[in-house]
């Protein structure tokens, strides 16, 4: 059986890439299967993957460009398991995995053939994380080694950061094509960088991700409010949450500085996953619940 097309989807967190790999399972005539690797202990976007199933593998916690405790491997062996059920394997990196060395694992395998890589740029973030130490030599990265980049809230984003963006990434790679959305036929062909890097420090000595389990019935003034007011280093938050006066489980997610909420459809246990360079844990973890517990006490 000829190798397996894979694909690389690298972005920074909150650069948009589950939502871009949801319109790609809509609209492909090929049949995807898709791997899932998210920054922290708990595991939300990919059970965030439209009609998530057993075949969704769930890389187990770290960047998988980093990590080489065999867990990939292990992933790459169920989807061989599945081969002649799949087209094309897409591998969702973590917002901190670094295209280079995803690449250089894939290429590895004799039964995959790695192709196009794809980094997503959030036209309304890109450049403060460009601009901040902590994230831009990996943000960097994914734009350099990229062969197509997807520019995400070109609606939503300030024109002129949208065309500053475009133009800083254009100048790290001038050869990368830009398409509107993820389509079969951008993945389609080979990778052109092949280069392995020289092995680098982890990136969770930069990066945490802080899990704090959330009680029900929140009060959702103060819940919306304490990410408002959330500090720069707060790149991406993502979990379920219930609210007082509505048992439905709602899905959160910040990105950009923007908070979405949504009814999520079935019950998950109640958690937020806070992601960004340098953060204070504990220090955090504090605040949110404090944020909360104040709103009850008013209330009460």
């Amino acid at each position: 059986m000829t190798p397996l097309p894979v694909n690389i989807l690298c972005g920074y967190l909150g650069s948009g890439k589950t939502t871009r790999v949801n319109r790609l399972l809509a609209s492909a005539p090929q049949r995807i299967a898709v791997m899932v690797n998210d920054f922290g202990a708990v595991q939300i976007d990919a059970g965030l993957i439209a009609g998530a199933t057993g075949d969704v593998i769930r890389l187990t916690n770290g960047c998988i460009c980093c990590s080489m405790d065999g867990d990939l491997h292990r992933g790459f062996n169920r989807i061989f398991a599945l081969r002649d059920q799949i087209d094309r394997l897409v591998i969702e990196a973590s917002g901190v995995a670094e295209p280079q060395r995803l690449t250089s694992l894939a290429r590895a395998e004799p039964d995959l053939d790695c192709q196009r890589v794809v980094t997503t740029v959030c036209s309304q973030s890109f450049s403060d994380r460009l601009a901040d130490p902590a994230t831009c030599r990996i943000v960097e990265s994914q734009v350099a080694g990229a062969d197509a980049i997807v520019f995400s809230r070109l609606d939503t984003a300030d024109p002129r950061r949208a065309e500053q963006a475009r133009s800083v990434v254009t100048a790290i790679n001038p050869r990368a094509k830009v398409w509107p959305e993820i389509a079969v036929q951008m993945l389609a062909g080979p990778h052109r960088h092949a280069a392995i890097p020289t092995p680098r420090a982890s990136h969770f000595e930069r990066f945490s991700a802080v899990v704090i389990d959330l009680p029900p019935g929140i009060d959702r003034a103060a819940f919306e409010a304490f990410f408002a007011a959330a500090p720069p280093s707060l790149h991406r938050a993502k979990g379920f949450v219930t609210f007082r006066g509505d048992d439905r489980t709602q899905l959160f997610q910040l990105a950009s500085g923007d908070l979405w909420i949504e009814p999520h459809g079935r019950s998950e246990r109640s958690v937020a996953v806070l992601l960004g360079p340098g953060l204070d844990a504990e220090g955090l973890r504090l605040r949110f619940l404090a944020a909360l517990v104040a709103a009850d006490t008013t209330l009460s």
